[in-house]
């Protein structure tokens, strides 16, 4: 099973805001003044809204990976080939 993970690269951020304008409730401001998320696994609209973001980020800081979830028992034949 897959996830997805939303993330700011802290080390491009240079705290535009554009993210938090997006969704307030996904993205907000460090102390510092840069991108933090809020809710690192969207679903429905905040999906979207995070897709969004990626695409407003004038430094390219937000990413939406792939992460996976290691199986909870070992793979079968089946599942090795499929």
């Amino acid at each position: 099973m897959t996830g997805m993970t939303l993330i700011v690269d802290p080390a491009r951020c240079q705290g535009h805001g554009r993210c938090e304008l997006v969704n307030p409730t996904l993205f907000g401001m460090s102390e510092d003044g840069y991108g933090v998320v809020l809710d690192p696994q969207p679903v429905g609209g905040a999906k979207t809204d995070a897709y969004r973001a990626i695409g407003n980020c004038p430094e390219q800081a937000i990413s939406l990976n792939e992460s996976a979830t290691p199986p909870t028992h070992p793979p079968t034949q089946i599942e090795e080939y499929s």
